[in-house]
């Protein structure tokens, strides 16, 4: 086995090098609501992300979906998720959101629902300065089940908080809930592989 990271031979997905790297990271707010973050946008945690995002490794989802829940110290009802814009998803082959959305409500034991659709396109955010970035236009899925009660909202990485609160705020025009946010990782700069786009 390789390390995730890395690449160089490990017994696990991280080496003992990489996982001594990893960095916590405080919690944020987006419109007055926590974002609870796994990890720092950087080093290990960063390549994680990209490992997920731009080469469908799951495995890496499988690392960063216990970090994440591990600071979940709240109930929620239901898991659900800030969608990959569909041109993406089709050139990258995976929803990296949907992926940790799935391993997250798995270690809190709650369902994970699917409950927006995302445009088959909008401009790319990783990498774009702060002022420029806009929210995808979501919408209401229309076979979506009802979520009750405490909905938590995954996503990959937080940098602006522009996608995580566009989501929110649709979920909360569509349903009667209250809202919690978790991220993999939280960049306080806004930087990425802009190639990788």
């Amino acid at each position: 086995m390789t390390c995730l990271t890395c690449r160089n031979w490990s017994i696990a997905s991280l080496c003992g090098a990489c996982a001594a790297r990893l960095e916590a990271t405080p919690d944020r707010t987006v419109d007055g609501v926590r974002v609870v973050a796994g990890l720092e946008h950087r080093g290990p945690g960063r390549i994680l992300v990209h490992r997920l995002k731009y080469e469908a490794m799951l495995e890496a989802a499988r690392v960063l979906g216990p970090i994440v829940s591990r600071q979940i110290d709240y109930r929620v009802d239901a898991v659900t998720y800030v969608p990959r814009v569909l041109a993406r998803r089709w050139k990258y082959g995976i929803d990296q959101s949907r992926e940790l959305a799935r391993v997250i409500a798995g270690e809190l034991a709650v369902p994970m629902i699917r409950t927006l659709e995302p445009p088959w396109w909008s401009p790319p955010s990783a990498g774009a300065p702060a002022a420029s970035r806009r929210p995808p236009g979501f919408s209401i899925r229309n076979r979506s089940p009802m979520p009750a009660g405490r909905l938590l909202i995954v996503d990959d990485v937080l940098t602006t908080g522009a996608t995580l609160r566009g989501a929110a705020q649709k979920l909360r025009e569509g349903f009667l809930i209250d809202v919690r946010l978790a991220v993999a990782t939280s960049a306080t700069e806004v930087t990425s592989l802009r190639s990788r786009r």
